[in-house]
């Protein structure tokens, strides 16, 4: 559920195997580890600094998202700079152009904005965006977490009645 409520789409990365081979992975595997790897170690102090880090990047994102820069760019700057709060030695991370994802990642950014659609209280099936134009399918994911934003923002600003 953690990867699913982070606001960007499983990017297609170049990442090391456990013999330190690179490979292809999706940038929500990593994030998996990162966010795991904080929670055991759950040093007060340093959670404390990254979750303060972390909602300046969250800021910064909807705002490139909103004013429709380029969508790719957005995300990727999002994501390393999100997974770098993690640790400072990862300075280089290595996306792929978004044209690039294997069939793998792309069926799981299809999963990703599938169920961004049910968060949102919309039904949807990861197949219904199987056969999107990779450029579509990253604005669709974009487009999904400015509505999402735009709906908390409505309900800190007219919080809703009981």
């Amino acid at each position: 559920m953690t990867m699913a409520t982070f606001p960007c789409p499983p990017l297609p990365m170049i990442g090391a195997d456990i013999h330190g081979d690179e490979r292809i992975m999706n940038s929500h595997d990593l994030l998996s580890f990162l966010v795991n790897t904080a929670a055991l170690r759950d040093i007060k102090a340093e959670n404390e600094i990254r979750v303060s880090a972390q909602l300046a990047l969250y800021e910064s994102y909807f705002t490139a998202l909103s004013d429709e820069t380029d969508t790719w760019t957005a995300m990727t700057t999002f994501t390393r700079s999100y997974m770098m709060t993690f640790t400072h030695a990862m300075h280089y991370i290595r996306f792929l152009p978004f044209d690039a994802s294997p069939h793998t990642v792309r069926r799981q950014v299809c999963s990703w904005l599938a169920a961004q659609h049910i968060l949102n209280g919309n039904e949807a099936k990861a197949e219904q965006f199987a056969d999107l134009p990779y450029d579509l399918l990253f604005s669709r994911c974009a487009n999904v977490v400015r509505e999402a934003a735009c709906s908390a923002l409505d309900e800190v600003v007219r919080p809703c009645e009981i």
